[in-house]
């Protein structure tokens, strides 16, 4: 069974997420408010306290640095301040400035055609990113697909991205973009599945279902559609929270009164120094959020991969979002990411691909959207978790 929950393709998760949540929007405006959700793997990655991305345009602009080795050792409390006093000058500490841009017909979890997700990334030398310090910029139509895709190598993660045109994105990859879209698209789809290939334990929101209280509330919409088409009705049925019938109908009050998902296990409050933070813990990784506002902190994996998100800010007044991230890679490299902005469109993004496609110089990017830069192989090297092709 978990070998086949692990090949499932991401788009899977996109349907099974807007199908569930189709169904609970149904029956949770049923629900008693008063009731509190227990945050599910899925809820967490997908953070109710951001709106929905409607866009079809997503793009951000980040600077990324390496820090020393000496300083990348840190708690999640350590500050950003701390770190860029720790990070070193040279040449491998020069910053590169990268412009990430995620274009759909729609950023949000949909079907078919409309949920695959271009990437279109351009790398530049200088921090205000004009055109003459352009260093390689590249075009992948079906990114969402690529995402989604199950390794068919078993070679290890720098083996895969030695390639001048990879075919499929390594682990450090995988967990860079994964993240990515659940902070800045508030999609839990993509980190979850990434998370089930190297935990089949992990939780979807699908198992933790609480299936009784699920045809409970299906019964009592059914009760109140009947008594709405014919009120007369009301005085010959029965709701199925009457007392009427008292051990049914306390029976059936209890289980009212329970959550939509039932607990899981890999979910629990830890204290880490003077805070508390919301814990994922499964075999092979584990996943820091703040207890209140249930922002990321941490994912850190068995090969000690991590990642971290800090000093989040309110951007337009809907998303909550980190200004400042780390990314330790499997091999011990430690990278500072610098958020510089965000902006989000609901421009055409077929439109706005072609005309920054076109703005490119041909000797910089071809007709498929391979670029044509020289500096690709420094550039993996230098960058290992970003997708460079």
């Amino acid at each position: 069974m978990s070998t086949f929950i692990t090949a499932l393709p991401l788009a899977f998760f996109s349907i099974l997420s807007m199908t569930l949540s189709l169904t609970l929007c149904l029956s949770l405006s049923l629900c008693n408010s008063t009731i509190a959700a227990i945050p599910t793997p899925e809820s967490l990655f997908r953070n109710a306290q951001n709106a929905p991305v409607n866009g079809s345009i997503a793009k951000i602009k980040l600077k990324i640095s390496e820090i020393n080795e000496f300083s990348a050792s840190t708690s999640i409390s350590t500050s950003q301040k701390e770190l860029v006093e720790n990070t070193g000058n040279n040449d491998s500490n020069t910053p590169l400035y990268l412009t990430i841009t995620f274009a759909g017909q729609s950023l949000r979890p949909s079907i078919g055609k409309e949920n695959e997700i271009a990437l279109l990334q351009e790398i530049y030398s200088k921090e205000k990113m004009p055109a003459n310090s352009l260093l390689t910029a590249s075009l992948q139509e079906k990114f969402f697909s690529l995402l989604s895709s199950v390794s068919s190598s078993s070679s290890n993660s720098r083996d895969k991205q030695n390639s001048n045109f990879p075919s499929e994105l390594s682990s450090n990859q995988k967990l860079f973009y994964a993240t990515l879209f659940s902070l800045f698209l508030n999609r839990a789809d993509a980190i979850s599945s990434f998370l089930i290939s190297k935990n089949s334990e992990y939780p979807l929101n699908i198992s933790l279902i609480n299936s009784n209280k699920i045809l409970l509330m299906k019964r009592y919409r059914e009760y109140l559609a009947e008594i709405k088409r014919n009120p007369a009705l009301k005085k010959s049925i029965r709701s199925p929270l009457s007392l009427s019938d008292v051990e049914p109908g306390k029976k059936n009050i209890a289980i009212w009164q329970e959550n939509v998902f039932l607990p899981s296990d890999k979910v629990y409050l830890e204290k880490d120094g003077p805070s508390f933070f919301i814990k994922i813990s499964l075999k092979n990784s584990e996943v820091l959020f703040t207890n209140e506002s249930h922002l990321l902190r941490r994912i850190l994996l068995s090969d000690k991969t991590e990642i971290t998100a800090d000093k989040y800010l309110l951007i337009d007044g809907h998303h909550n979002l980190p200004s400042y991230m780390t990314f330790k890679t499997d091999r011990g490299k430690t990278f500072a990411i610098n958020i510089i902005s965000v902006e989000y469109s609901t421009a055409s993004s077929e439109i706005y691909l072609s005309r920054t496609i076109g703005s490119h110089d041909k000797k910089n990017l071809s007709a498929n959207g391979l670029s044509k830069s020289s500096l690709i192989p420094d550039l993996i090297d230098k960058l290992p978790f970003i997708y460079i092709r």
